[in-house]
């Protein structure tokens, strides 16, 4: 995880490096900001497993799916 790169209604917005895991397909890596919510920043760990969203029509296109507040 990277230093925060700015923030958007308090939230911090973080540039992360994923390794993006599909079954069937190889692993890819991919490139992302997110805005966290402070209290979810212990979740962005090198090695962490975090849910992801890839989009049918692009799969170019993802959101993690894991960082909202529990």
């Amino acid at each position: 995880m990277a230093a925060p790169s700015g923030s958007m209604n308090g939230e911090p917005i973080v540039a992360v490096e994923l390794l993006v895991m599909r079954p069937g397909l190889p692993p890819r890596p991919a490139s992302t900001s997110v805005i966290v919510p402070v209290t979810q920043l212990h979740r962005l760990q090198a090695g962490a497993t975090l849910p992801v969203k890839i989009s049918r029509s692009d799969p170019s296109a993802l959101a993690i799916d894991g960082l909202a507040p529990a």
